[in-house]
């Protein structure tokens, strides 16, 4: 009654064969990088090409470090940021 799905002719693909290659990405580009402002909160994205950039998760950390840096030096200057009172 059901097909006996364990006799195919060919082998099936990978199941992550789909994922392999991100469309999200442009030829010859290795990361992506989408800021968004949203409700009081600013969020980034980062959608990289494993081969070409396999650590993503570093960039990730550099940049909240350098926002940190940033967000310093706009306090020791004494400037009012977005959302700060008075």
């Amino acid at each position: 009654m059901f097909p006996d799905l364990n006799s195919r002719s060919t082998p099936a693909p990978p199941a992550w064969s789909r994922f392999s290659r991100c469309p999200c990405l442009f030829k010859n580009e290795a990361l992506n990088i989408t800021v968004v402002s949203y409700d009081g909160n600013l969020n980034f994205s980062f959608t990289a090409c494993r081969t070409s950039l396999p650590r993503v998760q570093d960039v990730a950390v550099y940049t909240l470090a350098a926002l940190e840096q940033l967000e310093e030096a706009v306090r020791d200057s004494g400037q009012r940021t977005p959302g700060q009172e008075g």
